[in-house]
């Protein structure tokens, strides 16, 4: 049941993200030579096979809704996916322990997550009560994320501190891999 929430909140987050970037800059999709799917905001540097995503105004619907009213496009779901995929990856290159740096990721990427579910709330994609059922969970792990719970950890929360004071990572990502 938490992992579903979780997505929940990701795709929020991501749809968030879309209908920034719909607004600010463009998105780009493109398939690399191993016909992996990528999508940013710069075009690789080949032109070839790169195709920009209208996120807005498409007329397309989704079949998800988030639970909410408002309809999704579906090149912006296809996006939340390569997002959501991407956020849970993990760099491989190991940095050593910063409570600091664990401590400040982890609460500006939750912080972040929550003021994004909240517009989503706000304009429809997703329903209060669904929200505040992920938001009260996450904002208790927020609580619970302090400089000194990161110094007595031991075990996978340790090494979830460790990941987390990586600032490629996610907390999605390293939440993942270190459950504790």
């Amino acid at each position: 049941m938490l992992k579903k929430q979780w997505r929940r909140i990701l795709v929020a987050g991501a749809l968030l993200a879309a209908w920034h970037s719909g607004q600010a800059q463009p998105v780009y999709k493109w398939v690399d030579a191993s016909g992996k799917t990528h999508y940013g905001s710069q075009p690789p540097p080949s032109d070839k096979d790169v195709e920009p995503l209208k996120l807005q105004g498409n007329g397309s619907t989704a079949k998800n809704h988030l639970g909410g009213t408002k309809p999704i496009p579906k090149d912006t779901q296809e996006m939340m996916q390569g997002m959501e995929t991407a956020l849970k990856k993990v760099d491989p290159k190991s940095v050593p322990l910063s409570c600091s740096a664990a401590v400040n990721n982890v609460r500006s990427q939750v912080t972040t997550m929550l003021e994004t579910g909240q517009r989503n709330v706000q304009q429809g994609y997703t329903k209060a009560a669904d929200f505040e059922g992920v938001a009260a969970k996450l904002r208790h792990g927020l609580s619970n994320t302090t400089t000194a719970d990161c110094q007595s950890a031991s075990g996978n929360k340790k090494l979830f501190y460790q990941c987390m004071s990586s600032d490629r990572n996610h907390v999605a990502g390293c939440g993942s891999k270190y459950k504790f």
